[in-house]
């Protein structure tokens, strides 16, 4: 999570807040779902990263 806010928070301040809020709610609700069905290892590794960032 330090990695997404330290390099992508800027952006809710030139879109807005509740926008950005809303689609990193989504995102990460589909990550967490895709993450759920992973078989291996390193494919659950890799979604729980994109889900943090």
């Amino acid at each position: 999570m330090f990695i997404g806010t330290f390099f992508l928070g800027f952006i809710p301040d030139k879109l807005g807040r509740r926008f950005v809020f809303t689609w990193a709610l989504v995102i990460y609700t589909i990550a967490t779902v895709i993450m759920a069905f992973q078989t291996t290892t390193e494919g659950l590794l890799a979604w729980r990263l994109f889900a943090g960032i």
